[in-house]
C-alpha cells in the first residue's frame, strides 16, 4: 500500500492499496506523470497521475467511514459468536444491542403517557 503523507501537518492524506508488502523504492517520472515503486513482495506498481481533483476532507471523510464500518461488522460478528443478545438495526442503519431496544421501547411508552396526559387536561 502507498500512502500520501502531508508532512507540514504530519497527515496522511490518500492510501493507494496495490502492493502487499512494504514498499521499498519509489521513482518519479522526469515530468511528474506517473511514479513507480518496487515492493518487498517483488512486484513493481506504476501509479498515474490523473486529473480528477482531490479534496482532503472527502478522502478523511471516505477514511472515517471504512474504520466505522470496519468497527461495526467486528461488533456484529462478536455479538452474534457470543450470542449477546440480538442486533437491532435503527433508522439511520446504525446496530444497537437488545438493551438499547428496550431503552428505546421505555422511550415510547413514555411519549404515549405524555400524550395522554396533555389529552387529560386539554379535555
Amino acid at each position: 500500500m502507498l500512502k500520501y503523507w502531508d508532512l507540514d501537518r504530519f497527515e496522511m492524506l490518500l492510501e493507494l492499496p496495490g502492493h502487499h508488502s512494504e514498499v521499498w523504492a519509489l521513482a518519479v517520472s522526469t515530468y511528474g506523470d506517473f511514479c513507480l515503486t518496487g515492493s518487498h513482495d517483488r512486484s513493481i506498481r506504476r501509479w498515474e497521475r490523473t486529473s480528477e481533483p482531490f479534496f482532503v476532507e472527502e478522502e478523511k471523510e471516505r477514511r472515517l467511514e471504512s474504520l466505522f464500518e470496519a468497527d461495526l461488522e467486528q461488533q456484529q460478528h462478536r455479538a452474534a459468536k457470543t450470542g449477546a443478545g440480538q442486533m437491532v438495526l435503527g433508522p439511520e442503519g446504525a446496530a444497537f444491542g437488545a438493551a438499547a431496544a428496550a431503552a428505546g421501547a421505555e422511550d415510547g411508552s413514555v411519549v404515549a403517557a405524555g400524550r395522554r396526559t396533555i389529552e387529560s387536561v386539554s379535555a
